[in-house]
């Protein structure tokens, strides 16, 4: 019983080891700031590099966010409009050591939504058009698993991420 429950300590030591020292940099870069609202391609490049010892595997990731918000980066918007956000899965296999992945996504393909909002419609059409004009700031993040906590005694219920945020760009959203 000692040696399962010293065995359980290192192996959760291990796992928590691991996941404080991932550290990934996101960058984005847009061609043009002003964003037509109605256009049929808005690329953005993402760049995504490891800077963590630990090779990553971006099938980890929980996918690249999008964010389209009336607050700084640094300041949260807390009422609804403040920020929409839109996601995409990041494909590519490995990251070893300071290695990157660079790919384009096009934010006009992509699904809006309030972030307080409840509800997700995917069957909508794509909808960059509903981002209210105030909503100038633009930045992305990635996430990367971090452990997970126990709910109601269940272990590994909710899962824990850590988040990685972009650079931000300020943006005219227009019709």
């Amino acid at each position: 019983m000692k040696l399962r429950i010293l065995f359980f300590t290192i192996l959760l030591f291990s796992v928590n080891i691991y996941s404080q020292e991932q550290k990934i940099t996101v960058e984005i870069s847009l061609k043009e700031t002003t964003i037509r609202k109605l256009a049929k391609s808005v690329p953005v490049k993402v760049k995504i590099t490891n800077m963590s010892d630990q090779t990553v595997n971006t099938a980890d990731f929980g996918g690249i966010g999008f964010y389209l918000s009336k607050c700084p980066q640094a300041k949260k918007c807390e009422t609804i409009d403040d920020v929409y956000t839109a996601s995409d899965a990041v494909k590519g296999g490995n990251l070893k050591k300071y290695q990157s992945l660079e790919i384009e996504v096009n934010l006009a393909d992509l699904y809006w939504q309030d972030l307080i909002s409840s509800i997700f419609d995917v069957s909508a059409p794509k909808n960059l058009f509903t981002v209210p004009s105030a909503n100038k700031y633009f930045f992305a993040d990635v996430k990367l698993p971090k452990g997970s906590v126990k709910v109601d005694g269940v272990s590994g219920a909710v899962p824990l991420s850590k988040s990685f945020e972009s650079n931000e760009i300020e943006v005219n959203l227009l019709f």
